[in-house]
């Protein structure tokens, strides 16, 4: 089920970028937009590599089943989220419009899931691990960017967050994080 729920979030990630990629589309989106869909396709493949460290615990009560499948739960609503629809071809800021009104929901979620793999981690190995502090960064700056619409400072905050999610999967790929 963990793994199906994460598949329905990258078919949601990847028809987002097909939308925008096919020239007759009339779904449009801005930059900032789709990195940030690109940052979910990351948390969806680190999603996906977390069922490794799911097949190693042994035992397991209904609870921790419920709060593992969570996750990717939210994810794919996050997915749902970011998902750019179908804009006015005629207003040039549409694109911006469009993100910035599934900013707080979007990041809202976002935030969620950066909870939920702190909480992963206590749950599968029983203590904070190294990826919890970029949890938290990300946690702080998705609060920020809830509460700023300056595009500008959208920017900065997608910088800082493939900053923090290029230095984790170099971290992972080299086995110093989990």
């Amino acid at each position: 089920m963990f793994v199906t729920i994460i598949s329905f979030g990258l078919v949601n990630i990847l028809s987002s970028f097909s939308s925008v990629l096919n020239i007759n589309s009339k779904v449009k989106a801005s930059l900032i937009h789709l990195h940030w869909i690109g940052i979910l396709l990351i948390v969806h493949f680190n999603l996906a590599w977390s069922a490794v460290l799911i097949t190693s615990k042994d035992t397991w009560g209904y609870f921790e089943f419920l709060f593992l499948v969570s996750g990717p739960i939210v994810a794919f609503f996050a997915s749902s989220v970011i998902t750019p629809g179908v804009i006015d071809q005629d207003d040039p800021g549409a694109p911006q419009k469009q993100y910035f009104s599934i900013v707080r929901q979007f990041f809202s979620l976002f935030i969620l899931i950066q909870l939920w793999a702190i909480g992963t981690d206590f749950l599968l190995q029983d203590d904070l691990t190294g990826s919890s502090l970029f949890n938290v960064v990300l946690i702080v700056l998705c609060v920020i960017l809830i509460k700023i619409q300056k595009q500008s400072l959208h920017r900065y905050g997608l910088i800082l967050a493939w900053g923090i999610s290029l230095a984790a999967i170099i971290l992972r790929g080299f086995d110093f994080i989990n």
